[in-house]
């Protein structure tokens, strides 16, 4: 992968999220304001319209060619078990089954063929894996997973046949990892790029990437977060830049799915929805739901209302044995 060395500049400033280049520096917050960060700064909405305008960039510079639209099922069961190499994981849905049909999370919103679903899989923690990219590529290479603008080392690889296209993925099928754009911060950074370890000639390319030691797009490399458990979390993305999920839903969309306008409010609010967070109106009720985990954890009964929980160990031991007993003593997460 890409190793960037930065020189730091002299100033007083603090730039909260740094969202350019802290690819895997998690902030420190409270729960409560996992999903309302208020301190979000000038840098971090910059980065955020940086990395849409570049993915749009690159669509037009780079189009795919061919591919396909995102298999999606019917309807996800509210709870789904699925077998893995060490024993099972499931995934279980408080308010009930989802039909997928009418909700944005499975609905195409994008140029691209894909939707939440084509990152976010229930069988693999509502992530994908490397594993699961290999899979899928040596299934069907024109997979939506597979597009230039994230999914390859770079949007300018060349995938006219097989063999360059398991090249141009090489990150995706050997671990999991998808690329994204961000810009450098170009109100007063602290540091500088100063020396480029580019194996993919991404950030090297001023068309792709850097075009000085202050400016241009930095390509980093990270796998999806899991769509799951969210109440748990501390800061939304892995740089803390989104300053809630409805900002990411609309983020992802632009960007990951290309789209050519943005998701309306109530495909917006869906997403977010789905992924267990109930009013837009109030983007804290989700961090909420950790506080109701906590008191659930004492109970064997159903989770706390409104979040999604992987393998459901820490709240419904029944589940975890049952699932856990044909091949392994614990089951996965």
């Amino acid at each position: 992968m890409s190793t960037l060395h930065r020189k730091m500049l002299p100033s007083t400033r603090q730039i909260s999220a740094l969202a350019g280049l802290a690819v895997t520096a998690l902030l420190a917050v409270e729960p409560g304001q996992a999903f309302g960060q208020n301190a979000q700064t000038d840098a971090s909405a910059s980065a955020r319209a940086g990395a849409v305008v570049h993915a749009q960039k690159m669509r037009r510079l780079f189009p795919d060619i061919g591919g396909e639209t995102q298999a999606t099922p019917p309807v996800i069961p509210q709870l789904e078990i699925d077998r893995d190499p060490s024993g099972a994981i499931a995934t279980f849905q408080p308010r009930g089954s989802t039909l997928t049909l009418n909700n944005a999370f499975f609905q195409d919103l994008g140029t691209n063929g894909r939707n939440c679903l084509t990152c976010h899989q229930p069988d693999k923690g509502w992530s994908i894996s490397a594993a699961n990219a290999q899979e899928r590529f040596d299934a069907n290479s024109n997979d939506p997973l597979f597009r230039l603008v994230d999914g390859a080392t770079c949007p300018s690889d060349d995938v006219s046949t097989h063999r360059k296209k398991r090249k141009a993925y090489s990150l995706l099928l050997e671990r999991g990892l998808i690329r994204i754009g961000l810009p450098m911060p170009s109100d007063g950074p602290e540091f500088q790029i100063t020396d480029v370890n580019d194996p993919y000639g991404c950030n090297t390319n001023p068309t792709t990437g850097l075009t000085g030691s202050s400016a241009g797009t930095v390509s980093v490399y990270r796998r999806p977060l899991p769509a799951t458990n969210l109440g748990f979390l501390n800061t939304v993305m892995w740089d803390g830049r989104e300053p809630s999920l409805f900002s990411q839903a609309k983020d992802a969309t632009l960007g990951h799915a290309q789209a050519a306008v943005a998701p309306t409010a109530e495909q917006v609010q869906q997403i977010v929805t789905f992924e267990g967070c109930m009013q837009a109106a109030d983007p804290e009720l989700c961090a909420e739901t950790a506080r109701r985990h906590r008191i659930m954890r004492s109970h064997a009964g159903e989770p706390a209302q409104g979040c999604w929980l992987i393998s459901a160990c820490r709240n419904t031991t029944t589940i975890c044995r049952s699932i856990a007993k044909p091949r392994s003593s614990r089951a996965t997460a």
